[in-house]
């Protein structure tokens, strides 16, 4: 590494590498004092080399489009924005995987599909035959199966109201939800959840405000409307009215809005047990025993989703069944909740068969008597039974007839009433809508944020670019006021160098060689004895001249190796700037690392050579104390004098001090000087034993 005076216009020859030359045993003749020979003037800091790539930078990212971490540099609320997106991506993952499928052959109802928008919005209305407490509403969106690979509602209304009322004219009524001026943001798959907080009412009216446009016509289609009162569905037993409907039974009908089969499914949390549901043969039997009589309310069957082996929704799900209630295990008079022996059941996919009592009846067991199946075996996930809003049944005592296909395990009864379904737990009609409620706001909330830090990434991007702009119109100009001063600065530096080696060759080579000049011209006529001293004496002077001339040779940075023997050079710096006052050496090392490079020791010979050249000029101590410590991989000097101190604040800045902390820079490593008139001065250096290219010192 070339010293710094040589900057970039000065290069320092090949390294040569002599034989290591041992510090002269002679003491030293007296000489003048030495300036601070390799110490050169501070540099003012260098042009940002990496102003440039900073622009490069600039451009390439602004150019791309993609984004950029740095960006947020130039827009506050970029990070922000960005942190929101990611908590409520967390968030929505916390919920659980949302799953939405059509597993039955009835998609729902869609209203005729017309080439203009009708005159008069068409209408859905649900009558639930006397007025009745609504917590919730829930349009949830039709899945056609010929979409095949798209995510998204088919043909939801874009623009609705929905309305409750005890008039089926609507003379009167209460808005639960208005979307008539903007569209509805609907997301993906998610049903739309509305809140009604108990309104009370028999009616309920969908009006559309603004269809669908599909395949260029304009309609619209629902998978089901779901009419919630506590845990229960309601709108299960109420009549559907439509002011126009397509009839295309089974895939399209008005009835199909209210026959508890819908994309959603189950209400579950997904997760796992070992078995996907309990089977029986056929004919055959399950049955769950409530313990104690009860009033029940209503039954709902869950079939089982087969997932072991293959994926079949509705598996085993016997296609004649009938469902019993009786007030003992022996059903010696039961009573028929549900009939569905005549004609073949459709199968429910992977929806519950819900059966709402007309009105609650009593009763200790349930019984489910299947009589035929496609697959010679009949399946069942979980039983419910209800009763004042509670699901009696959750770990009920359960018994079945066994399964006639041989399987390596035992399936106990109880999965039946363990509150799970092939795919997940279930979960209270209430909290899982809170789910879909809350999925459908963080949706809506990061598609909004999305759409926010978009717009910030584009103000960010034109910021980089201005400042691009600027930093490119800047730097032609700056960079040649830079290169000006920075030549004028070298060419100073070189002559201030160039005076000073030539008064360190004057003072200490020329000086060595008068004095030997004169020695040899009065030595010969000396007598034997005296000029047998007096060539001892030429000997000695040239060898402290050699020694001289390598330091100043190693201290301008014209040789690369490491110089002479350091600790001897130290020792005889010292002896000669603080000539005449007290030195103690604390510590100093006997052998120094061999990994030790010969430019980071120069660099710490010099700070110790202006340090010392500071207290022989400046502070008039007596006494100073000296220490060096080294180990594997870091050194630390350090310089204590008893003069008379100084206030650093006020004369930091001369003194050479600067130049020492540059050099400290250099080493990667980090100089402290503290000081007080009267309180002496204290230097510290502590650095790594490395090259200037190794990462800081951290030390």
């Amino acid at each position: 590494m070339a010293p710094e005076c040589s900057g970039r216009l000065l290069q320092p020859p090949p390294p040569f590498i002599p034989e290591s030359h041992p510090g002269s045993p002679y003491p030293p003749v007296a000489r003048k004092q030495w300036p601070a020979a390799g110490v050169i003037p501070d540099a003012p800091p260098a042009m940002p080399r990496a102003l440039p790539l900073l622009i490069g930078l600039l451009l390439a990212t602004v150019s791309s489009g993609q984004d950029a971490g740095w960006l947020r540099l130039f827009s506050g609320e970029l990070g922000k924005m960005e942190e929101r997106i990611r908590r409520s991506r967390e968030e929505l993952t916390g919920l659980g995987v949302a799953v939405m499928s059509q597993s039955t052959e009835e998609l729902g109802y869609q209203h005729r599909q017309l080439p203009e928008p009708p005159p008069v919005p068409p209408w859905v209305q649900i009558d639930l035959g006397t007025p009745q407490s609504i917590d919730w509403i829930v349009l949830v969106p039709a899945l056609v199966d010929w979409q095949q690979g798209v995510s998204k509602p088919y043909a939801f209304p874009r623009r609705f109201r929905i309305d409750v009322s005890d008039d089926p004219a609507f003379a009167q009524f209460t808005a639960v939800a208005i979307f008539t001026e903007t569209d509805y943001p609907s997301h993906d798959l998610t049903p739309a959840v509305f809140r009604t907080g108990g309104t009370r009412g028999r009616y309920i009216r969908l009006t559309i405000m603004k269809l669908a446009e599909e395949t260029a016509t304009h309609s619209f289609a629902l998978s089901e409307i779901m009419v919630i009162q506590g845990v229960r569905n309601i709108a299960l037993r109420g009549t559907i009215t439509a002011s126009n409907t397509v009839n295309l039974p089974p895939r399209w009908h008005v009835r199909n809005l209210n026959d508890g089969r819908s994309p959603l499914g189950p209400p579950i949390l997904r997760d796992f047990l070992p078995y996907d549901g309990l089977f029986t043969g056929v004919p055959g039997t399950i049955t769950v025993d409530l313990a104690e009589e009860r009033e029940v309310d209503e039954i709902r069957l869950h079939p089982v989703h087969a997932r072991l082996g293959a994926d079949v929704p509705g598996f085993s799900f016997p296609t004649r069944f009938v469902v019993e209630l009786a007030d003992g295990p022996d059903f010696q008079q039961p009573v028929v909740v549900m009939d569905a022996s005549v004609a073949e059941y459709p199968n429910p996919g992977n929806n519950p068969v819900v059966i709402p009592l007309p009105a609650p009846a009593r009763g200790r067991c349930v019984r489910i008597r299947m009589l035929a199946s496609s697959t010679g075996r009949c399946g069942l996930s979980e039983i419910e039974v209800f009763s004042g809003g509670e699901n009696v049944a959750r770990g009920a005592a359960a018994t079945s007839s066994p399964d006639t296909v041989t399987r390596p395990e035992a399936r106990p009864p109880s999965l039946i009433t363990d509150g799970y379904t092939s795919f997940g737990r279930l979960l209270p009609l209430p909290e899982w809508l809170e789910h879909w409620e809350r999925r459908s706001q963080l949706q809506v909330g990061i598609r909004s944020l999305s759409e926010a830090h978009a717009g910030l990434q584009q103000t960010a991007r034109r910021r980089a670019w201005t400042a691009a702009g600027a930093l490119a119109h800047i730097l032609p100009g700056g960079g040649l006021v830079w290169a000006i001063s920075e030549r004028r600065r070298r060419v100073k530096s070189l002559h201030l160098l160039r005076n000073r080696i030539a008064q360190d060759l004057h003072d200490e080579i020329g000086s060595n060689i008068a004095g030997i000049a004169i020695i040899s011209e009065t030595a010969p006529s000396q007598d034997g004895a005296r000029q047998q001293e007096d060539w001892q004496e030429i000997n000695r002077i040239a060898r402290e001249t050699s020694d001289s001339m390598r330091e100043v040779l190693w201290l301008v940075g014209a040789r690369a190796e490491s110089g002479p023997d350091f600790i001897s050079l130290l020792r005889r710096t010292a002896g000669r700037l603080l000539s005449g006052m007290e030195v103690e050496w604390k510590t100093l090392p006997d052998h120094l690392p061999n990994a030790w490079p010969g430019e980071s020791r120069r660099q710490v010979f010099l700070i110790f050579k202006e340090a010392l050249a500071n207290i022989s000029r400046h502070s008039g101590a007596t006494r100073a104390t000296l220490s060096l410590e080294c180990t594997a991989d870091s050194l630390r000097l350090e310089i204590h004098d008893n003069g008379r101190g100084f206030a650093t604040h006020r004369t930091y800045g001369g003194m050479g001090v600067s130049g020492m902390k540059e050099r400290a820079r250099n080493l990667r490593g980090r100089l402290t000087l503290t000081s007080a008139p009267g309180d002496g001065t204290r230097l510290i250096l502590v650095a790594p034993l490395q090259s200037a290219d190794s990462p800081p010192f951290s030390g």
